[in-house]
């Protein structure tokens, strides 16, 4: 009698289990045509150590992420700068980035 009490039980669990399962509805109400150009130019550091992350590398792909940016890519910048005086914007209209 207990047995049979035990796999009553247990049908039942797996039942409720499979009733309260949950659904996932992803609506996606808008559309970007064009993402803007912007570069990202890696971060200076002066530290003692080297940074356990690389920054710029990860404020690019949260970026591109968002599907509203497409930036350069680092292979193709002609500088970088590390300061405001360093900034050419020259260099960075050439390569059409619209923001650095």
């Amino acid at each position: 009698m207990m047995q049979i009490l035990k796999i009553f039980s247990l049908c039942y669990l797996v039942l409720i289990a499979q009733l309260a399962r949950a659904e996932l509805t992803i609506e996606v109400t808008q559309g970007n045509d064009k993402a803007v150009p912007v570069a990202v130019s890696p971060f200076s550091w002066n530290g003692e150590r080297i940074l356990p992350e690389d920054l710029a590398a990860i404020v690019d792909n949260d970026l591109r992420l968002s599907g509203f940016f497409q930036p350069v890519p680092r292979k193709s910048m002609l500088s970088f700068p590390s300061s405001k005086a360093e900034i050419a914007f020259r260099d960075w209209k050439v390569l059409g980035a619209s923001y650095l």
